[in-house]
């Protein structure tokens, strides 16, 4: 009997280091399961609280105790290309509206918006009030558009130093490096049609 009470000891402290190394990596697996915070990317929140930065409003719905009082949110992303918001707040830095798909609530609008990639093609942006020209890209052409009375479509490009000389319309601040050669009538008025030069 005794010598029986011996070999389960001796196989029970033989496990141990087994059983407790198990342990530790299955709480690692089951935190590796567990999502971070900064991973998420969509979440809701009441309207009371301020938006966090680098977030937007994408709809806006009863809940929190009041009417039309809960925000789906979600994180902005340049890897997604476009996204939609409501304008609720700015458009984010480096993107611009492409286009107004009619609203997330009565007086408040829903924007198609997309990112001003480095390198990309020109596209067209509505020149509403909540976005602006991304940084480094410059309006070539302006046409009536954009679904709300007032407003017009934007024709923007990346004013790239190898393009050396740029048509642009006066109603954008020109790029930091480049200046204005000449003016003339164009765009939406006399004197809007600028004429600008990268100076290195």
């Amino acid at each position: 009997m005794r010598n029986l009470i011996n070999l389960v000891v001796s196989a029970t402290v033989a496990l141990c280091p087994v059983i407790a190394i198990a342990g530790v990596q299955g709480g690692q697996a089951g935190t590796a399961n567990l999502q971070s915070p900064n991973s998420v990317d969509l979440m809701e929140i009441c309207a009371n609280v301020p938006i966090p930065e680098g977030w937007v409003v994408t709809s806006i719905r009863a809940g929190c105790g009041s009417g039309n009082g809960l925000y789906e949110i979600r994180r902005v992303d340049p890897a997604r290309g476009t996204m939609n918001m409501c304008g609720l707040t700015a458009v984010p830095r480096g993107w611009a509206v492409t286009y107004i798909q009619g609203g997330c609530i009565a007086g408040v609008p829903n924007y198609q918006i997309r990112y001003a990639a480095p390198n990309s093609i020109s596209f067209s942006m509505c020149n509403v009030p909540a976005s602006s020209v991304p940084p480094g890209w410059v309006v070539t052409s302006v046409a009536k558009g954009c679904g709300l009375p007032g407003y017009a479509y934007w024709e923007i490009r990346e004013a790239r130093p190898e393009l050396g000389t740029m048509e642009v319309c006066n109603v954008a601040p020109v790029p930091s490096g480049w200046v204005i050669l000449a003016q003339r009538t164009g765009c939406i008025a006399p004197n809007a049609l600028l004429t600008i030069k990268y100076m290195p």
